[in-house]
């Protein structure tokens, strides 16, 4: 009992300084030509980052505050069911444009030998991180509502911004008719 206790700290121990590893450890230089070829392809994919703007009216609270100022119970409950599927759509829709640029880098850099172990840790990192921070946002709306959950929303939306940027960092160093491919090979498949 006692080394299997000595094996499960040493194991956590080890990914908490592979996860620090890979969070200080810088990307190789960029050159703006490849990025925007990476940034073409994500246009041409409809692959985009959510826009905070977006997510900051469904999450604002100078709505709610203007509806209970005005409106009689009946009209706040309707107000707040209709708030919070906005909110658990744009939630869902976010998770869905991640979910198809994990896909999508995943097919690009299939066979590429020249990635950098530090920034794919990094991306796995944030895409996990991503994907716990959804989970306590679905819930968090789902128990509190939307509007209790602002800040979280706003770090998911950083967690997601995140993961573009990372992707194209990485994606910067694929061929570009490698990026058209895969980017082909997705839409083949989502159709």
């Amino acid at each position: 009992m006692n080394e299997l206790i000595i094996f499960i700290s040493i194991a956590i121990l080890f990914l908490f300084v592979l996860f620090y590893w890979a969070l200080r450890t810088r990307g190789p230089a960029i050159g703006s030509r490849a990025l925007s070829d990476v940034q073409e392809t994500f246009a041409m994919l409809d692959l985009e980052p959510p826009p905070w703007a977006l997510a900051e009216k469904i999450f604002s609270l100078q709505d709610w505050d203007f509806v209970l100022g005005k409106a009689l119970f009946p009209d706040r409950r309707a107000f707040l069911r209709d708030r919070t599927a906005i909110a658990l759509f744009w939630l869902r829709r976010t998770r869905m444009q991640v979910a198809r640029l994990m896909g999508f880098y995943r097919r690009a850099v299939r066979g590429n030998v020249h990635l950098s172990a530090a920034v794919e840790v990094r991306l796995a990192a944030n895409y996990v991180l991503f994907l716990l921070v959804y989970d306590v946002l679905l819930g968090w709306i789902w128990v509190r509502g939307p509007f209790h959950a602002r800040k979280l929303a706003r770090y998911a939306t950083h967690v997601a911004d995140q993961l573009w940027v990372l992707s194209e960092q990485l994606l910067a160093h694929v061929d570009p008719d490698l990026l058209l491919r895969a980017g082909a090979d997705g839409m083949t498949k989502s159709s």
